[in-house]
């Protein structure tokens, strides 16, 4: 297993992902409701099952993984994702490790972790581009790097839709990588290149709907 240790970034992650909280929850967390329902079909949640989210954000999987009725927590780098939840009722905020928690009501080991938002394996140098990360091979190695046993790799449809313009820009800019970008080159200069490349994809009523797939990654510790 590679146990070197790598620079950590949970400082830096929470206060990208935390700085556009509020339109994250609103406008696009919604649109990957499908990965997130998928994951949970595939892995059998359900009454008693320990389940913890990891990069958890506004809550979203873990909310629908206590609709099955699992005994649920989420851990995330960005405070705000979390308060908002707090906020709407849900679980509260706590402190742990330097990272906003929800405490989990049981002791001991977890049945199901999941990273939905929050783990990407690194590009190979010389990688043609970013969907080089969705390369079945390296998924796999990015398992067995961690001490994982890979089990299986699925794909799930999950198209990006939005009401109108603003919530589709709303949405694309609250991304932690989207807030980087127009910290390091320019607020209006990223929502126009985001205005132009869903140009395309706007329906006759003015929502947006763009197609869009994700790939996901099953494992387990090894005995």
């Amino acid at each position: 297993m590679n146990r070197e240790l790598r620079p950590r970034t949970l400082e830096a992650h929470g206060r990208l992902w935390g700085a556009r909280a509020r339109d994250w929850a609103n406008f696009q967390e919604g649109t990957v409701r499908p990965v997130f329902q998928a994951v949970l079909e595939r892995t059998r949640v359900g009454p008693g099952t320990r389940y913890l989210d990891a990069g958890c954000g506004s809550v979203m999987a873990v909310e629908m993984a206590a609709a099955h009725e699992a005994e649920v927590s989420g851990v995330d780098a960005a405070e705000s994702m979390l308060s908002i939840a707090c906020a709407e009722g849900r679980l509260p905020p706590r402190r742990s490790g330097g990272a906003a928690v929800w405490k989990p009501r049981w002791h001991g080991s977890v049945a199901l972790l999941t990273a939905l938002k929050s783990l990407l394996p690194s590009a190979p140098a010389g990688a043609p581009g970013p969907f080089v990360l969705s390369d079945e091979t390296i998924l796999r190695q990015f398992a067995a790097d961690a001490g994982l046993e890979p089990i299986e790799v699925f794909d799930v449809d999950s198209p990006r839709i939005y009401a109108d313009e603003t919530a589709a820009l709303r949405g694309l800019t609250s991304t932690g990588n989207a807030v980087r970008a127009m910290e390091q080159i320019d607020e209006k200069l990223v929502t126009q290149a985001y205005a132009r490349a869903i140009g395309p994809f706007r329906q006759s009523d003015g929502s947006y709907r763009a197609t869009a797939w994700f790939r996901r990654l099953l494992a387990r510790q090894l005995a």
